[in-house]
């Protein structure tokens, strides 16, 4: 093996070690990411179910604001609004 085929062979190889290199710390971060975005989904999904929770609370609250004075005054002190049908007729509270 003359010089020159030892110096490309071995330019050849530092090539080859930091590609690897690069492709390990590549893989590391791509990992902690994929971890980041599985807790964002986690809480979004968490929302997502705390919504439909709220919204038929919501709902609850308001139907009950319908016969109860108390309850509506108290949607009224809070702004809180909802829509509920009654009757087939969808019907604003308070």
């Amino acid at each position: 093996m003359s010089k020159i085929q030892f110096f490309i062979f071995s330019l050849v190889a530092a090539v080859l070690f930091a590609l690897i290199s690069l492709n390990i710390w590549a893989s590391q971060d791509n990992r902690k990411l994929e971890a980041r975005i599985q807790g964002y989904q986690n809480e979004l999904n968490a929302g997502r179910q705390a919504e439909q929770v709220l919204k038929q609370i919501a709902q609850r609250i308001a139907q009950v604001a319908l016969q109860d004075a108390a309850m509506r005054e108290m949607m009224v002190v809070h702004d809180f609004k909802a829509t509920v049908v009654v009757d087939g007729k969808s019907r604003n509270v308070p």
